[in-house]
């Protein structure tokens, strides 16, 4: 193996991201009118799209944006019940369903995936991972795969909310910013409704939309992971407001008052829907113009990383020969497929990036491997760039970060 191998006492789930999200292109040159630009990135341990989908919002012009009403449409609001709340209403577990059911249709084999209107816009760099993942669109797929997360889930969910009932969570004021002495009350607040309620921020508009007595159901999005069957392994300090920028929300709106921080709460949910809302109007732009292609890997990133390498140094000729596995404690080998179509050359897998974000995988696996197994994937190209995270403490002072984390 690449890093160091563990045992895994506790898997821990991660539905949401935990940091606000970042434009990942802040820093790449901008084409030169006329002239056609392909961006290649990766992306290492980044949870879920919200990066993609804020950088794409940024790269349109600005009079291309999404208009910023305040209010989500119906088929809109069902997309962030899924994508955010522990509970949903029917009406939107149904749709994940229905969903879930067309994945399934649409991948039944590797080409089937790849010749389906899915697989114009999003592939996978190996068969094991579209397998992997098919086995999740199956838990979502049907009543009575769902009926199995109801029990468990809930007493999860409830022993979380009494464990915080009286803490004052800290986390919340990252999507702050300069605001974040002003925020720290709501942010707490906003985080201790989320597990009491399911819904973001317990905002009463999301939770009237729950029904069954404003208990809904147990959503599958979160309650399905790589955890062993039965253990709800949602993170207890998962909050989806953490990776939006909610600032604004606090400008002119001081929490002095619990009134003052009702309203003020309110104000943070919507702010965040109206960026949820814009993000994704962005990417249904870029995705029917053709102009995105997302590949998807399930699995260990810096084995991926080394895999990646091997297949570019080689040109793709490493048939028959292991080079590593999916992830720690399996036998499954880690074998990449190209999935470049013809005529598309420049979307296809298995290039060097212009830009790779590692997250906080160093948190996890120590910077010097997520540096020595990401800088040969770089472009050679002054404007070539790799971003990283910390959520830990380095070192005592700032003077001796550096130092202490290599």
């Amino acid at each position: 193996m690449f890093t160091p191998l563990y045992i895994q006492l506790k898997y821990w789930f991660y539905p949401t991201g935990n940091t606000p999200a970042v434009n990942l292109f802040r820093d790449t040159p901008t084409a030169a009118s006329g002239q056609a630009n392909t961006i290649n990135v990766l992306l290492l341990a980044c949870g879920d799209p919200r990066n993609v989908l804020f950088s794409l919002w940024n790269k349109q012009g600005s009079a291309e944006k999404c208009p910023c009403h305040r209010n989500l449409t119906s088929d809109r609001r069902d997309v962030w019940n899924i994508f955010y709340h522990l509970f949903v209403p029917d009406r939107a577990l149904a749709i994940l369903q229905e969903h879930a059911r067309c994945l399934l249709r649409a991948s039944e084999s590797w080409e089937t995936w790849n010749s389906s209107p899915f697989g114009c816009f999003i592939g996978f760099l190996s068969k094991d991972s579209l397998a992997s993942i098919r086995k999740f669109w199956i838990s979502y797929s049907t009543e009575h795969e769902c009926g199995q997360f109801e029990k468990k889930a809930r007493n999860a969910i409830s022993e979380r909310s009494q464990e915080i009932s009286e803490f004052t969570a800290m986390h919340g004021v990252r999507a702050t910013g300069p605001f974040w002495i002003d925020a720290v009350k709501t942010m707490a607040h906003t985080y201790r409704e989320f597990w009491k309620t399911g819904v973001v921020g317990g905002n009463a508009e999301d939770l009237a939309d729950l029904g069954n007595g404003g208990l809904g159901l147990v959503n599958p999005m979160f309650a399905a992971s790589s955890a062993p069957p039965g253990d709800y392994a949602v993170h207890y300090g998962t909050e989806p407001l953490l990776g939006f920028h909610v600032a604004e929300a606090f400008s002119n709106n001081p929490e002095s008052t619990q009134t003052a921080r009702t309203g003020v709460n309110s104000h943070v949910v919507n702010v965040a829907k109206t960026q949820f809302k814009a993000w994704c109007h962005s990417f249904k732009q870029y995705a029917d113009n053709g102009t995105v292609r997302l590949e998807m890997f399930s699995g260990e990133a810096i084995g991926l990383c080394y895999e990646l390498q091997l297949q570019i140094a080689l040109r793709n000729k490493v048939d028959g020969l292991v080079r590593a596995y999916v992830q720690p404690w399996t036998l499954r080998p880690l074998r990449l497929e190209s999935t470049t179509k013809s005529g598309n050359d420049n979307l296809g897998s298995f290039t060097l990036y212009n830009i790779i974000d590692s997250s906080n995988l160093s948190d996890h696996v120590g910077l010097i491997n997520v540096l020595s197994a990401t800088i040969p994937l770089l472009r050679k190209s002054s404007s070539s760039i790799l971003y990283h995270e910390s959520l830990l403490k380095a070192s005592e002072t700032i003077e001796k970060s550096l130092s202490d984390v290599l």
